[in-house]
């Protein structure tokens, strides 16, 4: 019985381990909207987006009434969710708009935005002013133009940065408490040095950049593809020695930064994914494609955990293969409009991925991981599954609405919710899309969970047994959601790390070492399922933190394996390994892919439908509904 059959026939009751917190919904005469939040290890949290009239942004029976027209606000609250400061960020003009997207924040509380304007905007909320104008590169007047705004930890203006050229869009950012890093997207030509120097990038299409600042908002470096149609980036996540990873949907073909020497990609399928790894000072140190024959593959959120590994989660079609090395590692999802989450080391090696399905369609389009798992959340509409195991976990809402799923360090299912969406709503999208959308989620590992998004007509934003119905007020107002989530944790469970295996022919000595993270003790090493190769020896064995197979190899094949390990406190994990061994006169194997236990692919090869264009416009169209020019 096929995947399919099962979702219609059978109504399994989600797990929860999340409760409600507190829910937030505000809007005027016009369309306003959360478009971002983060949060700091305390639970303070950070807000921004856009208001068209005066609207109340404290959540409870309290008020803080914020007031501006086709503006752009940036909020502080504090653990207990009372707004600590807010800033308006105000057009000049009549016409004149700004919508901040991003917030990231460091550790001493300064808040970094990322966003897009058009016209002349006063980016200095206090006494002076800071106007910018978003204008080319000579001057003359564009329709939309990036920029990146830093406020202290009381809310004081710091400065604020434009990247004048044809069109730009900064839509996401990371910052550390010496750099902020941000991609976004540009047409034709873009200026990517905000101060007096330059430097000119230029794409025949619509391509991603990535510029990295200093804390003083001095460029460090920066640059941009070049794609003859369509491209997407997600957030960039900032590792310990200063490298910086993002991921990229694109069709057709693209070149991996400017000139003759960049490297030159041909899209596999409709759409497909690249991970790409940046060094401290700028270069590029390595890229990884994600594709599949007819499949779309749009990457549309990362998250970075504590161990430095990658979640990245986003739309697919089709069933492509996530592994960017030699292993073939799919989804098993029928044609649809599904979802993903992959967890990557930060070398670009797959650990699993997983999916999440939908006869209607179910579209990711935030995660955030920590040291024991990751929260996916986004727009469902209809019935969708959301345990990316046989077992099931449905979910179903008619007129569509938001959800939030969350799997464990090792991509197995723990819990899912969805809310909103209970109405069809009065607005612009008339029951066409989810009438709940996420646009933002933050999560700081130790329990708070902040989610953000426009919504239309009434919802119940509780996801648990109570009722907290929010209505928007006119077509598409703001809504802010605070989950408690009972399974985040920012202690590392014990893991097994990757290895690669040595490669060797038969009758030579081999030699390879397994090593446990986070363990609690002494070391019990098992194997689970299959075997050796024949000659090795030193499992079962022990080991802290350390075990070594060793031998000399008496037979050619492929030897998988599961590797256990069991530490002192009697916790546990697994990983699978592959070990080729050639003939003698054979050609020494490839290095050997390996992965935590689960990351292997499963179900049939199916096509997808539509073209990669059409697929970024589907993810873009939902932002860029509110850049055009208002009349006065």
């Amino acid at each position: 019985m096929t995947r399919l059959l099962l979702l219609l026939l059978t109504c399994a009751a989600p797990l929860a381990a999340q409760t409600y917190t507190d829910s937030l919904a505000f809007g005027d005469i016009g369309e306003d909207t959360a478009y971002g939040v983060a949060m700091d290890a305390q639970g303070n949290t950070w807000a921004c987006g856009k208001l068209d009239g005066t609207v109340d942004i404290q959540p409870g029976a309290s008020a803080y009434n914020i007031t501006g027209f086709y503006a752009g606000y940036v909020a502080s609250y504090d653990a207990a969710r009372d707004v600590q400061w807010a800033s308006v960020l105000e057009p000049v003009n009549p016409g004149d708009w700004v919508i901040p997207e991003m917030p990231a924040v460091d550790s001493s509380g300064n808040v970094y935005i990322a966003g897009r304007f058009y016209g002349s905007v006063d980016f200095d909320p206090g006494a002076g002013q800071a106007i910018e104008q978003a204008t080319d590169q000579t001057g003359n007047p564009i329709n939309c133009c990036a920029f990146l705004l830093k406020f202290d930890a009381s809310g004081g203006f710091q400065w604020v940065r434009s990247f004048h050229g044809d069109w730009s869009w900064a839509t996401r950012l990371a910052a550390t408490d010496t750099r902020v890093c941000a991609t976004g997207l540009y047409t034709g030509s873009c200026d990517l040095d905000p101060g007096a120097g330059t430097l000119d990038v230029t794409t025949a299409g619509a391509s991603s950049f990535v510029v990295m600042l200093d804390s003083n908002g001095n460029l460090l470096w920066g640059d941009a593809n070049d794609s003859p149609v369509l491209e997407t980036a997600t957030a960039p996540a900032i590792l310990a020695d200063g490298s910086v990873i993002f991921a990229n949907g694109y069709a057709q073909s693209i070149d991996l930064g400017q000139g003759s020497g960049a490297p030159h990609l041909v899209c596999g399928g409709n759409v497909d994914m690249l991970i790409v790894r940046y060094d401290p000072a700028g270069a590029l140190q390595w890229f990884k494609e994600i594709q599949g024959a007819g499949c779309n593959v749009v990457p549309t959120a990362l998250s970075q955990n504590q161990q430095g590994d990658i979640y990245i989660a986003g739309t697919v079609r089709g069933d492509p293969d996530f592994d960017p090395d030699a292993g073939v590692v799919g989804t098993g999802l029928s044609t649809g409009d599904n979802s993903f989450v992959a967890r990557y080391r930060n070398d670009g090696g797959l650990e699993w991925v997983r999916g999440f399905y939908s006869a209607q369609s179910v579209s990711a389009f935030a995660c955030a991981g920590d040291a024991t798992g990751v929260v996916v959340a986004g727009s469902m509409t209809g019935a969708a599954d959301l345990n990316p195991a046989w077992t099931q976990a449905i979910h179903t809402l008619s007129t569509g609405g938001a959800f939030a799923v969350r799997l464990d360090f090792d991509g197995n299912y723990q819990w899912s919710v969805n809310f909103g969406g209970t109405t069809t709503g009065t607005g612009a999208s008339n029951a066409t899309q989810a009438t709940t959308q996420v646009y933002g989620m933050a999560a700081n590992g130790t329990g708070d969970l902040l989610l953000c998004g426009p919504f239309e007509g009434t919802g119940d934003f509780d996801p648990g047994a109570g009722t907290a119905d929010l209505t928007a007020v006119a077509g598409r107002d703001g809504w802010m959601v605070w989950l408690n989530d009972a399974d985040a944790s920012q202690t590392p469970p014990l893991q097994i790390a990757a290895s690669t295996l040595a490669q060797v022919i038969e009758g030579e000595p081999v030699s390879a070492d397994f090593t446990a993270l986070n363990a609690d003790g002494a070391c019990t090493w098992t194997l689970d399922l299959g075997s050796l190769p024949p000659g090795v020896t030193g499992i079962p064995g022990m080991g802290t933190p350390t075990v070594t197979a060793a031998g000399t190899t008496t037979a050619s094949g492929l030897y998988n394996f599961r590797l256990r390990v069991t530490d002192g406190a009697n916790n546990t994990a697994t990983r699978d390994f592959t070990w080729k061994i050639t003939s003698q006169g054979g050609t020494p194997p490839n290095p050997t892919d390996d992965r935590a236990h689960g990351s292997d692919g499963g179900g049939c090869v199916a096509g997808a439908g539509g073209t990669g264009l059409l697929a970024l416009l589907a993810l873009l169209l939902p932002l860029l509904w509110f850049s055009r020019r208002r009349t006065a």
